[in-house]
């Protein structure tokens, strides 16, 4: 529904109403926790509102494609004209799509290893803080740097925001793997949350410039199963380095994987290394975009 020249500044806006039911639903979950039933009765509300908000919402009328035009697109670069439609997962090896999916899958991986693991790292550790406020932090630098990174994406490139997000992720993970103090956990939450306000919207408003109107929801679902695929490995595999190891080992490799994600992105987001660098760091153009 976005215009091109508005699109990442309205994505973001957009994606500020997750940050902030992050922020209150620490607050919310304090205040109903003596009654679960409650709680889980205020969650169906607000599930039904969400419900019904969506059933008013209406889509903009899309134009019909023909079969060609289909098979030239969703082949992204491939020969032109050909009748047989890719396989659906076929799709996500190609050049438009696989690199953000995969640095989805590593930020995933970190993100889940964030949720699965600080509550034991705090109470193994010993430090003393409420961990609600390390969320509540996260969230809020979220909400602040969506604000900005959406609309400035749509003038500066969106490539050296994706870097950006990428940098605050491996400071998050890090900086998890070196804490010893509230202080410390509250900063790592600023900069997962400082990260997942860049990367998040801005790979959306990638993949909208990536693909065409009625292309948009394969290539967001596919882009978005590397997220998915993260947050769901997370839990088990750097469950079993944990239990070898220690929780600062799984956050040191979360930050690993990040940081590698930010060089593949560098080295291998457009055609070749020179517009990779020049899109990843230097706001130079998505050779990828299609006109919409």
């Amino acid at each position: 529904m976005a215009p091109p020249h508005q699109r990442g500044e309205l994505i973001g806006y957009m994606s500020l109403a997750s940050p902030v039911g992050m922020a209150l639903g620490p607050a919310l979950g304090g205040y109903l926790e003596g009654s679960f039933i409650f709680a889980f009765l205020v969650m169906t509300a607000l599930g039904v509102i969400g419900t019904l908000c969506v059933l008013v919402a209406h889509e903009p009328p899309r134009p019909a494609m023909d079969r060609t035009e289909s098979g030239r697109i969703n082949k992204a670069g491939t020969k032109a004209g050909t009748e047989r439609k890719p396989a659906f997962w076929s799709l996500l090896f190609t050049a438009p799509i696989r690199i953000p999916a995969l640095i989805l899958f590593m930020v995933g991986t970190a993100f889940g290893t964030m949720v699965a693991f600080v509550p034991l790292h705090v109470r193994t550790t010993g430090i003393v803080v409420n961990i609600g406020l390390i969320y509540t932090m996260s969230a809020i630098a979220s909400f602040s740097i969506r604000a900005l990174a959406g609309k400035a994406s749509d003038q500066l490139g969106r490539g050296r925001f994706i870097s950006m997000g990428l940098m605050f992720y491996t400071l998050a993970m890090l900086t998890l793997a070196l804490s010893d103090s509230a202080p410390m956990l509250l900063l790592a939450g600023m900069f997962q949350g400082a990260g997942s306000g860049t990367l998040i919207p801005i790979i959306a408003a990638l993949m909208a410039d990536r693909s065409r109107p009625n292309q948009r929801g394969i290539t967001f679902g596919l882009c978005l199963t590397g997220f998915d695929l993260g947050i769901a490995l997370a839990g088990p595999v750097m469950g079993r380095i944990a239990d070898a190891s220690s929780y600062s080992l799984v956050f040191a490799l979360s930050g690993l994987m990040t940081f590698i994600g930010l060089i593949i992105f560098i080295t291998t987001s457009s055609k070749d290394l020179q517009h990779s660098v020049q899109f990843a760091l230097n706001g130079g153009r998505d050779v990828y975009a299609v006109k919409s």
